[in-house]
Formats: C-alpha cells, structure tokens, sequence
C-alpha cells in the first residue's frame, strides 16, 4: 500500500545545554532546566497538518497533529484520541494512519483534551473490470468491491434499498468480487465467498428458494465452486471449478436450463456432461464453448440463437402457441473452432481463433455485423477485416476490441451507444449501423461491455487509462457520471475515479 506523505513538524531539542555540564563538573549546582512545555491540560487548539486529503480504496496516508497552548506555543508530546466516520469510507488508527476503505468523503477528527480538529478525507476508486445491465451498470474495484449506479427497482444495485443513483454506489459488504455479470433485474457476481446474486427473484434466478427481490448479495445455494457466472432474466448459469461443467437455475420452462423445461431455484448441472471453458447467458437461452471448442447453445430459438435452423423440440410459451427450443445442449451448425462467446438478448457472437467474429440469431437492428438485417441460424463472419480480441453481445448492439485496444461497435445506435456519433443508416426506425464501425475516440480500450435486457442502449469499458468511461443512454443514470440525461455518444468517465 502506498502511504500519502506530509512535512513533519520539527520537534524542539531537549536535554542538558554545552554550559550545564561545565558547570557541573566544576561542582558549581546547575541552572534551572527549562519549563516543561504544558501538558493536554494547556492545549487550546489543534490542528490536523493534512488538508483536501485523497486516497485511493485501500491505501493509507498519515496525519499530523499540532497542538498549540493559549500563547501560540507548539504543545509536545501530546496524546491524540483520533475517531473516523464513516468507517466503510475511511477508517484512523491510534497512530493516526488513515486508510481509504470506499468510495466517498469520510471525516477524521483528532482530539487533544478539550480542543480539537477535523478534516474531510476524498476516497476514490479504480475500476477493473465492468458490466453494463439493461439500465444499469455494475463494477469491482481493484480493491475487489462492487459499486453499481444507474436504475434500481428490483435491487439490482445491490445497495440495500430501490433508490436508483446516479454515480458508483457500493453494494453491501459481502467479500471481494473477481467477476460480475449485469442483466436486466438482477445482477449476479463471484467473490471470495463463492457465487453471489441481487436483484429480481420471481424465477429463484438468483439462487435462492424464496422468490422476493433482494435487496443485497445473497450467497448462492449449493454452490458447485463455480469459476464463471453469467445472467440475465429469467435464469442463471455458471461453470465449475469441477469438471468445468455448466450449472443453471432458475426459470426453465424454455429449456434455457438444459434440463428439460422444469424450474429449479437450486443449480442442477446442465445434460450432456460437456466441459466448458466459456459460457453466457441470454434471455431464454445459454451458449457455451467447450474445452475443444465447440459452440453449444440450448433454450428458446425463436429468433434462430441457438446457431441451427433445425426444430430440436417445441416448448410450451405463455400466451401464445409453442415455439421451438432446445432442452437439452445442441451442437452450434459451425465449423470453426471458438475461443470464447458472448450472448445478448436474442443473439450470440463467438471468437474463432484467429480473431474472426462470428454471429447468429436476431438482427433487426444489425446487431450480427454482417451488412443486413435478416436473422441468421448458421453463424455468420462479421463484415470487418479485423481482428477481435473481445465481443461483447447486448440487447440490440454488439461490441468488440482489436488487438490495439480500439472498440468497434455495431447494430442499434439508439442514444449513441455505438460510440460513432451520427451513423448514416436506420433499421427500422432507429439509427444503426449494420456492420462494425470504430468508436469515436482515442482511447483504446481493456475490456468492453454492450448492455443487455431490453432496452439496453449503452456501452461501457475499461480504457488502457486505468479509468472506466461509458456512453450511450443516461436517462436512469447508468453511465455513472452523477447526472440523468439523454447520454450521447462520447465515451464519458465514470465518477469517482482515482487521479
């Protein structure tokens, strides 16, 4: 940890003088020694040496304390009782170290006796890793905290309250988080605790039996030592540590479970025994890449997501006649090998190991990259000469790195969420662009997240800056920067950051 550095006050020198101890050895008895300077009793003022201080979550910075008697005189020594509020933003030791504990003003206060000093403490973040939900984005620290901002009906923020905020807010305390998933009403993360999921729970997507919404992080039940987790809506998946097997729970009537069509709060592991390397989560529907890197998908296929135009099964559909699905896990109809997927809403996108982008499903609002808009089942290579490092799928927009760090966007441009400013093109009646255009600006990027759940219409990513920036919709405060307004296309950086 780095320890923020002041000047130290220069104590006075005490001890026998040169004279003194002449006279001492020539018997002579020697002077009075000077007065000692006045205890606490004589203190009548105290400052903090220390002021606008700002630390970074989980670092520290050292504070000073001098204290003056009623003639202006610096008191030395003195003992200082020092208190902090809050402590999940800063906390003191009896030393007087101050250490950032989360994002906020905290105060310190200092004590001497009857007088005493107080000053604010700015703690500050640095995000590493980021995930953009339908009307929310979540976030973890290098500290490994979650702080999520934006809409908040259903919990999703993990806060403990319904109060939507419009700049990184911490969740409650749970432990410290290695990966986040934002969807649509929920969010789910894993920790040092294992799994952990807040939000919407009318289908037991979070894990846990009772259907209410929490309000916080709620410890998965019977967690399988998952490694990757992924969500949504209605349901959510994960892969283990054991066997790299993929787990699912919640809704299942689609077949999104891969268990047949029951519902399940607890996860039960997905048929068929494959082992997976990567796995995401769509509305209704889950895809995977096993370890040789094959493309799996199972759940609804209404909108050809699943990567085949053939009818596996029909799965009953509440208010209306049956639709086809899988229910168990099918083989993608692809003949490359993937490196990793990403699914949105009702589309999917895979890395072939070249760098290859390929898309299948829904593509209303060209959100498959292929220069059209007709759905597609067999995958389909994005219209880009370039190649991606990492993809992104959200609800009607996909986004990807190249090997420089540059951020290509493509499909609905609703509010700017593509980044590009005005795009010449309109799917429907939206702005759009049908095959990948670069995002407008000279950052370049880490990691990029398109948001997913309907009506997701915003981007975020980790800039090689070390600071998370957003653009695109902001009507529920989810591009984080402390303002609600109609967003726009200009990546913006998200506050309460470290500079």
């Amino acid at each position: 940890m780095r320890t923020a550095r002041f000047a130290p006050h220069a104590r006075p020198t005490r001890g026998l003088s040169v004279l003194s101890v002449i006279l001492l050895a020539c018997g002579e008895p020697p002077p009075a020694p000077d007065p000692l300077p006045p205890t606490e009793a004589g203190v009548v003022s105290v400052a903090i040496d220390a002021r606008d201080l700002r630390l970074l979550e989980g670092t520290t910075g050292a504070l000073i304390v001098v204290a003056r008697d009623s003639a202006g005189r610096v008191v030395e020594p003195v003992e200082v009782e020092w208190s902090a509020y809050p402590p999940d933003i800063v906390t003191v030791s009896p030393q007087g170290i101050v250490q950032g504990r989360g994002l906020g003003t905290g105060l310190v206060a200092a004590n001497v006796g009857a007088a005493s000093d107080t000053v604010p403490v700015d703690v500050r973040v640095r995000v590493a890793a980021v995930s953009a939900g339908a009307a929310h984005t979540c976030g973890i620290t290098t500290e490994g905290s979650m702080y999520c901002w934006g809409g908040n009906r259903e919990g999703r923020l993990g806060t403990g309250s319904r109060d939507p905020v419009t700049t990184p807010t911490r969740a409650a305390s749970y432990a410290a988080f290695t990966q986040v998933s934002a969807g649509w009403e929920l969010t789910c993360g894993l920790s040092g605790r294992g799994p952990a999921c807040w939000g919407s729970n009318r289908s037991g997507q979070l894990g846990s039996a009772d259907k209410a919404d929490a309000l916080q992080p709620v410890p998965l039940a019977d967690d399988p030592s998952l490694i990757v987790i992924a969500t949504l809506t209605t349901h959510s998946c994960g892969i283990s540590a054991r066997g790299h097997e993929a787990w699912c729970w919640g809704a299942g009537w689609a077949g999104q479970r891969g268990v047949g069509t029951s519902d399940g709060a607890r996860p039960e592991p997905v048929s068929g025994a494959l082992r997976f390397r990567a796995l995401d989560v769509g509305w209704l529907f889950t895809c995977g890449v096993t370890t040789d890197g094959q493309a799996y998908c199972w759940g609804t296929n209404h909108w050809l997501q699943l990567g085949r135009a053939d009818t596996l099964a029909m799965c009953d559909w509440p208010n209306g006649p049956a639709r086809p699905c899988a229910t168990e896990p099918a083989a993608v109809a692809a003949t490359q090998v993937f490196d990793t997927i990403a699914v949105g809403t009702s589309h999917a996108c895979a890395l072939a190991s070249g760098g290859t982008a390929y898309c299948w499903g829904r593509n209303d609002a060209g959100q498959l990259g292929t220069g059209a808009t007709e759905g597609v089942a067999l995958p389909q290579a994005v219209a880009a000469s370039v190649a991606f490092t990492m993809v992104s799928a959200g609800d009607r927009h996909t986004c990807a790195l190249d090997a420089d760090g540059g951020a290509w966007c493509w499909g609905d441009n609703t509010s700017g969420a593509l980044g590009t400013g005005v795009v010449g093109e309109t799917c429907g009646d939206a702005p759009c662009a049908r095959a990948p255009v670069v995002v407008a600006t000279t950052l370049r990027f880490r990691s990029i997240s398109a948001s997913r759940g309907e009506g997701g219409v915003h981007t975020c990513g980790i800039a090689t800056d070390g600071f998370a920036y957003c653009w695109g919709s902001n009507e529920r405060g989810q591009l984080g920067t402390g303002e609600i307004d109609a967003g726009g296309p200009v990546p913006r950086k998200v506050a309460g950051q470290f500079e």
